[in-house]
């Protein structure tokens, strides 16, 4: 199964989503903030990227952006936030899917 870098700030939601992909064969490592994400998905082997907006340190945005800039491995957005516009400027800014 895929290698999955979970980016979540919320320990709850890291930990469901954490579990779930688990238990369906998933090798799951995951960050609660930005630049330790960033971090791991530049320096280490990863299939997808979960990705939230709402980080401590660095908006999901710039993360993208980051990760975008040097890598080329699919970003899912995971997030509460759904106005149109948003979902529209981050599949442009390099999300594979929201």
């Amino acid at each position: 199964m895929a290698r999955v870098l979970l980016i979540e700030d919320d320990v709850h939601i890291r930990g469901a989503l954490s579990r779930v992909l688990a238990e369906r064969g998933h090798d799951v490592e995951s960050e609660g903030a930005g630049l330790p994400g960033l971090q791991r998905a530049l320096e280490e082997p990863v299939d997808v990227v979960v990705l939230d907006l709402g980080l401590p340190d660095v908006d999901g945005t710039e993360v993208l952006k980051m990760i975008r800039a040097v890598r080329d491995v699919p970003v899912i957005v995971g997030t509460a936030r759904d106005a149109q516009g948003e979902i529209v400027r981050l599949l442009d800014a390099g999300a594979d899917d929201y």
